[in-house]
């Protein structure tokens, strides 16, 4: 179990049981256990069930032989989790979930826009919530803070354990950003536009996107295993757009039997960076592995992975450069290069950025 989740679970017992015996039902995480008595010098004096099915033994007992006694027991609860029929079964038994217990797993939590502030027992944080804006939050230590953000559409937004968002200053917001893992972090700049987007993030995926980039509508983000999407300032994405950071998914080698991708394979990351202002057409598409250079243009329906420098475009698939030394802008009618966006240099850009 990861060492902050640990942290906020042994501060939440410590603060809840004020002084009473530890009691568990259900294993305890060996972190949670070792904080507890090193730090704290409490050990868990008691195991115990709520399944009727298990008899008493010398090493777990049912919490009927704790029925009222909330005054003398806290329970650690990690058998069943924080819904109505665990509370009505406590209840039976005398103990309060929200005053006797600590939960390892709880209940959704579901928040809805607009609110200032929201914090809670299990260490999520959530800043300047906009209307239209749903909040699902499944795990612990989970911080939010959106800065005059704007969401024109419903917006939702799930997460586990330890996500990290921040969305700048006068950002439009609107799509589904999911999570099928733990610790991952979106990051924009100001006065953006993220409009329609779903962006899918595995453990330890990273996201961030500079001032004043656009996404439109149907863009499909996928991030996977400790990958980073990287886009510069003053972007643009067309509708159905899609970047594809990893693979998420296991591939074997049937005779070696080893796998053959991903970071437990030692291949090297896969990440996306694009450099700024870069314009991507309508269902274009970039893989894992890409960087795209500032000033470039990859037309509509391409699908490219590779390296591309400054000031080029890309079309077909797989994606070629077809032309060099360009620049665009993002007003159809102009006619001075000097306001297109002013990445006029023609050197390769830096991969690392």
């Amino acid at each position: 179990m990861d060492k902050d989740i640990i942290k906020t679970i042994v501060e939440n017992i410590i603060n809840k049981s004020l002084g009473r015996a530890i009691v568990s039902c259900g294993d305890v995480d060996e972190g949670v256990k070792s904080t507890l008595f090193e730090v704290y010098g409490i050990s868990i004096v008691l195991k115990i069930t709520t399944d009727n099915k298990k008899n008493n033994s010398a090493k777990v007992k049912h919490i009927k032989e704790i029925a009222g006694q909330s005054d003398r027991f806290f329970i650690i609860m990690t058998e069943l989790k924080f819904n109505e029929a665990t509370q009505k079964l406590l209840n039976e038994y005398g103990f309060d979930p929200a005053l006797d217990c600590a939960f390892f797993e709880h209940s959704p939590i579901t928040l809805s826009g607009p609110f200032e502030k929201y914090e809670d027992e299990y260490g999520n944080r959530i800043v300047n919530c906009p209307l239209n804006c749903r909040m699902t939050i499944l795990g612990f230590c989970n911080d939010v803070v959106f800065d005059r953000v704007i969401c024109p559409s419903p917006t939702n937004i799930k997460l586990r354990n330890k996500a990290k968002i921040s969305i700048g200053n006068n950002t439009r917001l609107s799509g589904l950003i999911t999570c099928f893992s733990d610790n991952w972090e979106l990051i924009t700049g100001s006065n953006c536009k993220l409009t329609g987007i779903v962006v899918d993030f595995h453990k330890n995926a990273k996201m961030n996107i500079g001032n004043n980039t656009t996404i439109y509508g149907n863009t499909q983000i996928s991030i996977g295993y400790q990958e980073l999407i990287k886009i510069g300032e003053d972007c643009m994405l067309a509708e159905s757009v899609m970047l594809l950071c990893g693979d998420c998914h296991a591939i074997f080698d049937i005779p070696t039997q080893q796998r053959i991708n991903g970071p437990y394979a030692n291949k090297p990351k896969k990440n996306i960076i694009i450099g700024n202002h870069v314009w991507l057409g309508k269902r274009s598409c970039l893989l894992a592995g890409s960087t795209v250079g500032d000033g470039c243009v990859i037309g509509a329906c391409a699908c490219f992975k590779g390296h591309c420098p400054n000031n080029v475009v890309v079309v077909g698939n797989p994606g070629k450069i077809i032309r060099k030394n360009i620049s665009w802008a993002r007003d159809y009618l102009e006619q001075n290069i000097c306001k297109s966006g002013c990445y006029l240099e023609t050197e390769e850009h830096d991969e690392e950025l």
